[in-house]
């Protein structure tokens, strides 16, 4: 196919990206298994308006259709040296973040937009010093361009594959009905579903509650349950407490449910908030965005329980064909999950940055020898333990 009249768009405000919404969301319509919740206009209008980032989206149009988006924001934060579950932030960077691979027409040359796409980050370099892709998917073009690019570096911007081992992106495939999905599942996982949901649904009316957050006006109900579950957690155990219901956050939080890109869901037990699942939706796509519970209620499975729970809502909604759970390992997700894809956090970078994300990858393979030796020596779970618990 030719492709004589491209040309490109660098979308950098909300004036801008209202001008060409209306086209943006013709081409994403078209794409919409493809498109991610935080690939969406309004949530990046929402996140430029209310996190104080200035937006960063590249478009290759063909005559007068968008062919290629790649949706992104840039902001200014401290870059920090991780080591385990210790952090030290550095120096502030300028960050463009972005989510997966830009979104390309079926019938446009993908090699030729990422070779472009490539082109306006080396023209924009001054305005960056590193650029983030969040769960970048190593089956898509921009990943494996990345890859072969690599070798000649004809940009002069290195790409490093920060994840420390292999990782996936889990997502289930909704069936026709709940009833449906949970029979296409493995004997001993439908055992554990019903028997969970049966135990759950005997004590609704009694101890324990499930509260779905979907209205703006919620959402401020929602982030103080989320606060309260929050800290004990074994994320802030192993990884440090902070506020989940700042007046930024609720009103983020508002802002994304007005344009009905969020949903939150909450297990009360005995009238405590005792776990959460914060998603979010892109098309015809629901993606877990953060899940969390009550460390003390883990004996009761409340998280799996929570879990089964947002995907019986989600099958009755109708309009849900897909449930991402995005990035990181987790038993329970290979157990219900049908599909799963090889994935990574990619930092793209340029001069002394990339040099301090090669002492990061040394810190990382440093981390990776030693759980190495305590997996061999039978130390891993101990040690997980004393940190969860810390």
């Amino acid at each position: 196919m030719s492709h004589v009249s491209l040309s490109i768009v660098v979308i950098t405000d909300t004036v801008a990206l209202n001008a060409w919404l209306t086209r943006i969301n013709d081409f994403l319509n078209s794409a919409r298994n493809q498109v991610s919740f935080k690939q969406e206009p309004d949530y990046l209008k929402s996140i430029s308006e209310e996190n104080d980032c200035q937006l960063f989206i590249v478009l290759i149009i063909d005559g007068d259709r968008v062919v290629f988006y790649s949706p992104a924001f840039l902001r200014v934060r401290p870059f920090p040296i991780t080591f385990s579950t210790f952090k030290i932030n550095g120096r502030s960077a300028r960050i463009i973040e972005m989510e997966n691979t830009p979104i390309v027409a079926s019938e446009f040359d993908e090699e030729l937009g990422m070779k472009k796409f490539m082109q306006v980050l080396w023209q924009h370099q001054d305005t960056f010093d590193l650029i983030r892709i969040e769960n970048l998917e190593k089956s898509t073009t921009l990943a494996k361009y990345l890859s072969k690019q690599s070798s000649t570096n004809n940009h002069k911007l290195s790409h490093f594959d920060n994840t420390q081992k292999e990782e996936y992106v889990w997502r289930i495939t909704f069936g026709e009905s709940f009833a449906q999905w949970v029979d296409s599942l493995g004997r001993s996982t439908r055992q554990l579903i019903r028997k969970r949901l049966r135990k759950a649904d005997a004590k609704l009316s009694d101890k324990l509650s499930f509260t779905h957050y979907s209205t703006a006006e919620e959402m401020g109900t929602y982030q103080n349950a989320v606060d309260v579950i929050y800290s004990n957690t074994w994320q802030a155990k192993t990884f440090g407490c902070f506020k989940r219901n700042t007046e930024e956050q609720i009103r983020f939080s508002q802002a994304l449910a007005k344009q009905k890109l969020l949903d939150g869901y909450v297990i009360h037990y005995e009238d405590k908030p005792v776990a959460f699942f914060t998603g979010g939706f892109s098309r015809a796509k629901f993606e877990a965005v953060e899940i969390g519970y009550d460390s003390n209620y883990s004996s009761m499975g409340i998280g799996q329980l929570l879990s089964f729970m947002v995907i019986r809502n989600l099958h009755e909604r109708g309009d849900i064909e897909t449930l991402s759970f995005g990035f990181g390992s987790n038993n329970y997700k290979s157990m219900i999950c049908d599909n799963h894809s090889a994935a990574s956090e990619v930092f793209i970078a340029h001069g002394k940055w990339a040099l301090l994300i090669r002492c990061q990858q040394i810190l990382n393979r440093i981390e990776n020898g030693l759980r190495s030796m305590l997996t061999h020596l039978n130390l891993d779970s101990f040690v997980r333990k004393r940190l969860k618990n810390k």
